[in-house]
């Protein structure tokens, strides 16, 4: 009784590392969704401030707090749906909601995917911004993000940028 209970317990172990290996490749990369083509304008970034905090948070309950996010890049889209849109992609270590603001006024990502920095949870999360579509001046994004659980750790970045002809 108990070898057939060793085989099978070694047999589900086989099985849930086999399949954790493949749900891990189906996630998208979203640094690449920028196109590199200029669409009618240029943007030129004036400045990001991030904080410098890249480590993940110890814990604090299920959901790390938040403890980094960071302005990736701001570009022009080439996602279907969204081709020639301004897009801004945000880097968040740890789990909260984001607030996030374009020329004050407030956006949501519509796209979304998950790094791990070590073991197998998710540690953090890239958020992609579409913004609409470019118009000439000068522009502002703001996000600000507030850990899930106590004691609601709350970290925040902005970047302002021109966009011209």
């Amino acid at each position: 009784m108990k070898k057939v209970i060793t085989i099978m317990m070694a047999t589900f172990l086989l099985m849930a590392f086999f399949i954790t290996s493949f749900a891990a490749e189906d996630t998208p990369d979203l640094r690449g969704v920028f196109t590199d083509e200029t669409v009618d304008f240029n943007i030129s970034v004036s400045k990001i401030t991030n904080p410098v905090e890249p480590q993940a948070w110890p814990g604090s309950g299920a959901a790390a707090q938040v403890s980094s996010v960071i302005i990736e890049q701001i570009g022009f889209l080439n996602i279907a749906g969204h081709e020639g849109n301004v897009g801004i992609l945000v880097k968040v270590t740890g789990h909260g909601r984001d607030y996030a603001k374009y020329d004050n006024v407030s956006v949501d990502y519509f796209q979304r995917d998950g790094f791990i920095l070590s073991g197998t949870l998710v540690d953090g999360w890239y958020y992609l911004y579409d913004c609409g579509a470019p118009t000439l001046g000068g522009h502002r994004f703001d996000i600000r993000c507030v850990s899930h659980n106590s004691p609601y750790t709350e970290k925040s970045a902005w970047a302002t940028f021109n966009i011209t002809p």
